[in-house]
């Protein structure tokens, strides 16, 4: 038998019994639409976090700490602590590897910003050069970056305006923020009250600071991974402070072995440096690494699994809806038993009888999936608009949570032919090797 006839047939067939063709194709629509609905939020999701990292971040960037220590080893060894301090002499050693384009510390430091009727206590936090060149990497809702790298200039975050006084960022602008903090020195040969620690003195300072932008609120679910605080500084006015000392000796209190002066550097590589040969010759000088790239693979490695387990659970639905189909087929092979006769009769082949029963299924595939795919798409808006009202509440910003590529269209309507083919099998070959004679004796 020819496709193009066993489609007719097939098509004639189905119209005989339309509310049950309707209601078995309306099973594989919803199981479709479930499905669809689900993939594409876990692929929405995963898209919208992925442009935010690669919207704000730069990925030839690797952030290097100071290797953690492992006290079990240490309990049982007597051998001597070999971890590299991360210090001035270790950044230009990094500075030297071959395809390393600049090294930057990361500071951040807690601040009193002493203001009018109250004091605040907020994290500041250090900008680069390079991160005041890439604007897209910070947002300015008004003003501008600093001039220069020991500038006496403060760019203050927009949920402090209130707190400080001033009705909107373009009123704080050339206004002074009187900020206070602690300041440690240390020095000494090791006998300081802390055993193993040096001598140290710690005194509150006080400093003003113009105020020369003000920071655009991040109003994105996943926000901006490089915004970690309200206050941000210049690198080399935070080191003239010596703001970065307090984080050295917070993290001498914690581990006595720990020498490194800076708790966090930016390491920015050339481009073309492989990110992932940079970050295993920084960890061979004992150093631990974290790099965009390395999360972003994280990421993609979490969304595989959401993925699945969402792809998984909208299946459910759509087994429902073959196990319906396979109810569908058996029921019309018992109507039409007199009819398969005949066609045996007349010289039909197993082959033509199967072919007939796929067909059929796979009209109802057919149908089922692309009505599911705009089932699942009407669904996903539905869905996307609800949760944009309560993003609109909350103050922050409308975003697309479902994205819909066109293989997930393709792939939609496969899976239904697909599934409903496999639910068709056993009733086809049934039907295939009815006798003819007992058949045509069927009442």
């Amino acid at each position: 038998m020819l496709w193009k006839d066993a489609a007719i047939l097939a098509g004639a067939n189905l119209r005989q019994t339309p509310i049950r063709a309707v209601l078995t194709t309306l099973g594989v629509v919803i199981g479709i639409g479930m499905l669809v609905c689900m993939v594409a939020f876990g692929l929405g999701v995963r898209k919208l976090a992925t442009d935010q990292v690669e919207r704000y971040a730069f990925m030839n960037t690797i952030t290097v700490f100071p290797k953690a220590p492992n006290r079990r080893a240490r309990a049982l060894s007597e051998k001597p602590d070999t971890r590299a301090p991360l210090d001035d002499a270790m950044l230009r050693t990094i500075a030297g590897l071959a395809g390393v384009k600049s090294v930057t510390p990361l500071v951040t430091f807690p601040l009193e910003i002493i203001a009018p009727d109250q004091s605040l206590t907020v994290l500041g936090q250090t900008m680069t050069a390079d991160e005041s060149a890439n604007q897209s990497m910070f947002e300015l809702s008004a003003g501008q970056f600093f001039t220069g790298p020991h500038a006496g200039e403060t760019i203050i975050h927009e949920e402090l305006l209130s707190s400080l006084g001033f009705e909107d960022a373009a009123a704080a602008l050339g206004r002074t923020v009187d900020v206070s903090f602690l300041s440690p020195k240390l020095g000494g040969d090791g006998q300081g009250i802390v055993p193993g620690l040096p001598s140290f003195a710690v005194e509150r300072r006080q400093a003003s600071f113009r105020v020369v932008g003000v920071l655009h609120k991040s109003e994105g679910i996943f926000g901006n991974p490089l915004l970690r605080a309200d206050l941000l500084l210049p690198l080399g006015t935070a080191m003239d402070l010596g703001l970065h000392q307090l984080l050295a000796l917070q993290g001498m209190i914690r581990d006595p072995q720990n020498h490194s002066t800076y708790a966090s550097v930016e390491v920015r590589l050339e481009p073309g440096t492989p990110v992932a040969d940079m970050e295993r010759q920084i960890r061979d000088l004992g150093l631990r690494t974290m790099s965009f790239q390395t999360i972003l693979e994280q990421m993609n490695q979490f969304f595989l699994i959401m993925n699945s387990v969402l792809g998984v659970t909208g299946s459910v639905a759509l087994l429902v809806a073959a196990l319906g189909i396979a109810n569908t087929m058996i029921i019309t092979i018992l109507e039409r038993r007199r009819e398969i006769g005949v066609m045996k009769a007349v010289g039909s082949t197993r082959g033509a009888v199967r072919q007939l029963f796929f067909v059929e299924s796979a009209i109802i595939g057919v149908i089922g999936g692309i009505l599911g795919y705009g089932l699942g798409w009407l669904t996903s808006l539905l869905i996307n608009w609800l949760i944009n009202i309560y993003l609109r509440s909350q103050g922050g910003r409308p975003e697309v949570l479902f994205h819909f590529p066109v293989w997930l269209f393709v792939g939609a309507v496969v899976f239904a032919v697909a599934v409903a083919l496999a639910a068709a099998l056993y009733p086809a070959s049934r039907a295939a090797r009815l006798d003819p004679v007992d058949s045509l004796r069927y009442e």
